[in-house]
């Protein structure tokens, strides 16, 4: 089904085997991409990334929130 769906997409004609193939080995380079970036994370505890501050003025809201005591249901905020 895939290769008949890239076919019909693109006018490329691979093997099941050859999506199959690549497409493990786009998901275990990921995964070995976002296991280093987790490590990062845990070693200097900053971001991955470099977050940029967002633009302008940022507003922030908040209300309560339901939670559970050992007594029964409370609203916190």
């Amino acid at each position: 089904m895939p290769a008949e769906v890239l076919a019909a997409l693109t006018g490329l004609e691979l093997g099941t085997e050859t999506i199959r193939r690549h497409a493990e080995a786009a998901g275990t380079a990921l995964r070995v991409a976002e296991d280093a970036a987790v490590a990062q994370v845990e070693r200097t505890r900053e971001a991955a990334e470099p977050v940029d501050p967002a633009p302008g003025v940022l507003v922030v809201e908040t209300d309560g929130a339901m939670v559970r005591y050992q007594d029964g249901w409370h609203e916190v905020k």
